[in-house]
């Protein structure tokens, strides 16, 4: 360990062994009063020198324990993604199908990933629930026990370290309760489903001597899932297909355009298979007897490179791959949560704490069936002894040996997962005075672990699959599988070249996987300490603050992958490894607020603030963080603000480490003589890495290995955040606010996985050859590609540009009770990705600003009447319209635009207090059922996903109505 490593444990071990401990200010401490934030100042810890949300120079947007309660939310997460700083993230309507992801709730700031967003408990780390990373689910964390909820989106790396490179979202919990309050709510869909019921108890007492409290938590919440037949977004099949008037690049026509009710012939449960006999591609099923007749096609015929059509025998929807009901569209999640917490003061100098807390959530998730649907290599031979002479003589006129079967699996049923997380987290401390001025101190070793079971079910073993397509014909006149060593271990037959041919029970007993169960733990460790208080007023402006403190944090992962993983044996041919590492960092720093002016001319208040934060990692090496900012009030009215700041994020375990996997892709080679000319780069450098001219490649026919793995290699991603703006509360408007802020996140030296695609792509279509591209692909002498490494590597550069913007007003309209209203948004000017900074031609800057999932305009407006005892809440969602493909990356992505056109969703809840701790509520959201816009391309989400539900929500409306009880 180096200098910086041995200074933070020698100042942290000398902070916990002695009286006068090191320490920052105990967010547990910060008093928040019922009043609503227009009432009064709300201290928020978006620094460790605690001040209000207006005048800290990191722009803060906050909700409130009554912001919570007025959604309905049962998950902070569907709350979050609604304000403009949040991306869609991952939530309880987009985790269906993701890998190892099936019920985790993530929040993703700016849009630069779920990595990259710091999400804290008081203050404090949290461990990871997402094997491999630190990403924290927050169904852990449970909403009644919710008192705020901090957004802080610029300059937070130097306050609270790695991973706040795109922001902070701090939550900070109830404490010193006292009493009991159980809480109960019940809703369902419009449709009837979806529905969910959550219940909780909350219990605290203070002890006699008033020194302390303790109290306890229990809850229980299941959300519903909805059926994939629900919802008409899901099962409409609408697609881009590839354009038949379309005659190459740059001929102005669309290579790819919209087409409705598109299916994948393959979906449907019977056979079918495609034969080109010379004069295109011609879709074929079966008879009873195995004799060939043609497959019934929609009105278009055969589109998109022939494997697909508009209706017809196929049933599979290109966005689906679940012609079942039983698919979930958003998949059920229960959450089980228990927590204590407790302090008592033994002296001004210690006040001892803890804080503890359980998690248990399960999900399980269904998805389509094993489909055969080449270039897999379900071939079936024409010596095949299952094979009529009918189809023979229609292979003969193809001149083909072998088909290719296009079918649904569904006798293995519903592939799926089912999904469980045990998260643990305790930290004890101490926190008090230290008997010089106002400082005080802050001491504690906070432990967290989290345990995940993934559990697959109905999986194939392709390689007894392929042993029970290849069969013969005994000399005594009996089909057998050809392989003596598959029948040795009961291979049956199977023959898919009939109307009504299905996989026999002897089959399905030798070919099917019924479940494959990987695991892992996560473990966190952090001990730290720091110290807050001020120097005193040296120059009449105010005293000078300061914080200064030490951390030591260790992480590890592992990650165990079955055995069916572990020999590649499932449905994609994937060869898998489990994965181990840690990573361990220590770290000091130090932050101050130093006021320059106080109420002289001109100047109401300036005051300037920096922070530094020295690091030291195991993996690493040495990481600088820092901020430095200020404010100016000239009059009481108006406040300006900036901050420039730098940020760093060293990569997560998984990053690193992961061994990886191994598999087969279809992809197309750039060099291939149909592609070569599509980039102005292409040819020449096709040609310096040895590829012929009118080169045909290899993958035209065969799909090309490729391997995923970690880079132990990776370097640190550096960001440079600029934040500037103005803060308007004007005198003659009492209770109105308005915040205005300019942001700019430039991050270097981004780490990024690239598609195999787009790792060929890239190679040649750089100004050079000399790039990670190309040293991630192995050619054979001759040009034919023979793998593709996908590794995380240093390369990418995102930028992000926009302006936040935040209103509220406050006003008391006499026996008419009182009106809130709040309006945050967001303007967004740039949302790019630079593929390789330097090397690039203008094709590789990636602008997504407007398209799906990324809004130029994002907001929300709040308005909530009081009176008497009642309260009305009214809250509008607004996205601006966004687009397929605004920008696209390469020639041959041209595709016709498509718009959401301008989204707008509106929620209203009700509530009627009988006593101060006793109040009843109910709500609609959705309240005009706004369906989502019915997109394109909706499986890019993944199979049995619609793939717009991490933009829109796609319930529809939705009722509720809770009950919150104390006493």
């Amino acid at each position: 360990m180096g200098t910086v490593g041995r200074a933070a444990l020698a100042a942290l071990v000398g902070t916990c062994c002695h009286t006068a401990l090191l320490a920052q200010t105990a967010p547990a401490e910060v008093q928040v009063s019922s009043a609503t934030p227009a009432e009064q100042d709300i201290v928020v810890t978006g620094s460790r020198i605690a001040r209000t949300g207006e005048t800290t120079t990191t722009p803060t947007v906050m909700l409130g324990a009554e912001d919570v309660a007025r959604a309905g939310s049962v998950s902070s997460g569907d709350l979050l993604r609604q304000l403009p700083a949040v991306a869609p993230g991952l939530g309880s309507e987009s985790s269906g199908v993701t890998f190892n992801g099936a019920g985790l709730d993530l929040v993703d700031l700016r849009a630069l990933g779920t990595n990259r967003t710091l999400v804290l408990v008081n203050g404090r780390r949290q461990v990871g629930s997402n094997p491999n990373t630190t990403s924290v689910d927050l169904n852990t964390i449970p909403t009644p026990l919710i008192e705020r909820i901090e957004v802080i989106t610029g300059g937070a790396s130097a306050v609270y370290g790695a991973d706040a490179v795109s922001g902070v979202l701090n939550v900070i919990l109830k404490h010193d309760f006292e009493g009991f309050q159980v809480d109960a709510q019940l809703g369902t869909s419009q449709r009837g489903d979806a529905t969910r019921y959550s219940i909780s108890g909350l219990a605290g007492t203070n002890f006699p001597d008033g020194r302390g409290n303790v109290n306890a938590f229990i809850g229980y919440t299941r959300e519903g899932g909805i059926a994939y037949d629900a919802r008409k977004q899901a099962i409409n099949g609408r697609n881009y297909i590839a354009n038949p008037a379309s005659k190459g690049p740059n001929d102005g026509v669309p290579d790819w355009i919209i087409v409705d009710n598109v299916r994948q012939i393959g979906g449907q449960q019977q056979s079918a298979f495609i034969l080109n006999r010379g004069n295109g591609p011609e879709a074929f099923g079966f008879n009873e007897d195995g004799s060939v007749r043609p497959f019934a096609l929609g009105p278009s015929g055969l589109i998109g490179g022939g494997q697909y059509t508009d209706g017809g025998e196929a049933e599979l929807g290109y966005d689906s791959q679940c012609p079942q009901a039983k698919c979930a569209l958003r998949i059920p999640v229960q959450r089980f949560l228990v927590s204590a917490n407790g302090n008592y003061e033994l002296s001004d100098a210690f006040d001892l704490f803890f804080e503890g807390r359980f998690a248990k959530t399960k999900s399980s998730s269904r998805f389509g069936s094993v489909f055969e649907i080449p270039p897999n290599t379900n071939k079936i031979s024409i010596n095949n002894p299952f094979v009529t002479p009918s189809l023979a003589a229609l292979m003969q006129q193809a001149n083909v040996t072998s088909i290719g079967i296009l079918r649904s699996d569904q006798e293995l049923g519903l592939r799926g997962q089912d999904t469980s997380r045990d998260l643990f987290q305790f930290v004890a401390g101490s926190r008090g005075t230290i008997g010089i001025g106002d400082f005080k101190y802050e001491a504690s070793v906070q432990y967290g672990e989290t345990d995940f079971s993934n559990t697959r079910v109905n999986d194939v073993d392709q390689r007894r699959f392929l042993n029970a397509l290849d069969a013969v014909r005994d000399p005594d006149g009996v089909i057998r599988c050809r392989s003596v060593d598959a029948r040795s271990q009961g291979c049956v037959p199977i023959n898919f070249l009939q109307d009504g041919a299905a996989i026999t029970p002897a089959a399905l007993s030798y070919i099917k996987i019924p479940f494959a169960t990987e695991t892992a733990n996560l473990t966190q460790l952090v001990a730290t300490a720091n110290v807050t208080g001020s120097l005193g007023d040296f120059w009449g402006a105010g005293p000078i603050g300061i914080s200064a403190g030490a951390e030591y944090r260790r992480e590890k992962s592992v990650y165990l992958v079955s055995p069916v993983d572990a020999a590649g044996q499932g449905f994609f041919f994937t060869k898998r490894q489990s994965t181990s590492g840690q990573f361990d960092v220590a770290e000091v720093f130090a932050e101050t607020v130093v006021p320059i002016l106080t109420n002289v001319p001109l100047a109401k208040k300036l005051e300037l603030e920096a922070a530094v934060r020295l690091s030291d990692y195991s993996t690493s090496g040495r990481t600088t963080s820092w901020k430095f900012g200020g404010t100016y009030a000239p009059t009481s009215d108006i406040r300006f603000r900036a901050i420039l700041a730098r940020a760093v994020r060293a990569p997560n375990v998984g990053e690193l480490f992961s061994p990886g996997s191994e598999g087969f892709l279809t992809v197309d080679d750039p060099c291939d003589v149909n592609f070569v000319g599509r980039s102005g780069n292409r040819a020449t450098n096709c040609a310096a890495l040895g590829v012929p001219a009118g080169y045909v490649s290899n993958a035209r026919t065969i799909n090309i290995r490729t391997s995923t793995s970690g880079n132990p290699n990776l370097d640190v991603e550096t960001a440079d955040t600029l934040t500037a703006g103005a803060v308007l509360t004007p005198s003659f408007l009492p209770g109105f606010s308005a915040t205005v802020d300019y942001f700019r996140i430039k991050i270097k030296d981004a780490i990024n996985v690239f598609a195999a695609q787009d790792i060929l792509n890239n190679c040649v279509d750089l100004n050079t050859i000399d790039n990670p591209f190309c040293q991630s692909i192995t050619r054979a002498n001759g040009g034919d590609i023979q793998q593709i490494r996908r590794q995380n590597i240093n390369v990418s550069r995102l930028d992000r540009e926009g302006v936040d913007f935040e209103l509220r007003w406050r006003e008391t309209i006499g026996d008419l009770g009182t009106l809130n209203f709040g309006l945050v948004g967001s303007r967004m000017f740039k949302v790019t990705t630079v593929v390789a900074p330097g090397t690039l031609t203008g094709s590789n800057v990636i602008d997504f600003n407007g398209e799906f999932g990324y809004p130029k305009w994002k907001a929300r407006l709040t308005t909530n009447w009081e009176i008497d005892r009642f309260d009305l809440t009214g809250t509008v969602n607004y996205l601006s319209n966004m687009v397929r493909d605004v920008q696209p990356s390469t020639p041959e992505d041209n595709r016709a635009t498509y718009g959401s056109g301008n989204f707008l969703l509106f929620n209203l809840q009700g509530g009627y207090r009988f006593t101060d701790k006793i109040r009843a509520y109910a709500g609609i959201d959705n309240v005009f059922d706004r369906q989502p816009p019915n997109l394109p391309d909706t499986r890019a989400g993944g199979a049995g996903s619609y793939a717009g539900a991490e933009i829109f929500p796609i319930t529809g409306r939705f009722f509720y109505a809770g009950l919150s009880v104390g006493f």
